[in-house]
């Protein structure tokens, strides 16, 4: 056999053979597992905040015995101060656009204000004119079941619309009615009162990690009714009964700042 054969025979071997050592030589090619992403998680939350609170007037059944033609009460102010408030609580966020959470709050001491004007011309009041102030304190213990919807985020932020539903337990403190131009001083001992409660929210969250989010929030929180027993004497004598004072719809204009931690 020539030599130009069996080179020619060789070179044809190689080329044959190439395409399976090829073929031995590259790395079999495994698909990657497609990457889980939870789809929510169970929560703490904390919050404090500042409240404006509101409500209709003070008012008392007292004044509706007395009040006639010829006599009248007269409300000038009544308001309440802000306050605080402190909460904490624990939900689940389900998906990436709906969570609940359950919170229990207490909402510190918010004093209140208020004065009138009188002119009695009755049987037992005759001529009788003057003029009182109100004072005392109100502070809260809340607990509400919320839920959120979740908007579209903005990079981090997320902003969301909430509602919630619960109780309230409105309590009525160092309640003083005194009247300047004699002296008389009516005091209330402390009551309690339990309401149904409901929220509206608004805020936007901020997402800093994967665990961490802050929370910003506007929130409407209605507490329901409440009272003063009546108001007694200094020596505990009652020398007008039914002389209790009311306030409906107490509500407040809430912000909030929160802080969630949500567990891998």
């Amino acid at each position: 056999m020539s030599k130009s054969k069996i080179f020619a025979g060789a070179a044809l071997g190689v080329v044959l053979l190439s395409p399976v050592v090829h073929a031995a030589d590259m790395p079999e090619y495994i698909e990657p597992a497609p990457i889980e992403v939870a789809a929510g998680g169970w929560y703490l939350r904390g919050d404090i905040g500042a409240s404006h609170q509101v409500s209709d007037d003070i008012d008392s059944p007292y004044w509706d015995t007395v009040t006639s033609p010829t006599s009248f009460v007269d409300l000038h102010d009544s308001q309440w101060d802000p306050s605080w408030f402190i909460s904490i609580g624990f939900g689940y966020q389900f998906n990436e656009w709906f969570r609940t959470d359950f919170t229990a709050e207490y909402r510190g001491k918010s004093d209140f204000f208020g004065t009138d004007s009188y002119d009695f011309d009755t049987t037992t009041n005759p001529g009788s004119e003057g003029a009182n102030t109100f004072t005392g304190d109100k502070s809260e213990w809340v607990l509400l079941a919320n839920a959120y919807v979740d908007l579209p985020s903005y990079g981090i932020m997320t902003p969301y619309l909430g509602a919630g539903i619960g109780a309230a337990r409105i309590e009525i403190s160092d309640f003083v009615d005194y009247n300047p131009i004699n002296g008389a001083i009516g005091l209330s001992d402390d009551t309690a009162t339990w309401n149904f409660a409901w929220a509206l929210h608004a805020g936007l969250a901020f997402e800093l990690s994967q665990n961490w989010t802050v929370d910003l929030a506007y929130r409407f929180l209605y507490m329901g009714d409440a009272q003063t027993e009546d108001l007694l004497a200094p020596d505990g004598s009652n020398p007008t009964p039914g002389n209790s004072f009311h306030w409906n719809d107490i509500a407040s204009h809430d912000i909030k700042l929160g802080v969630r931690y949500t567990f891998d």
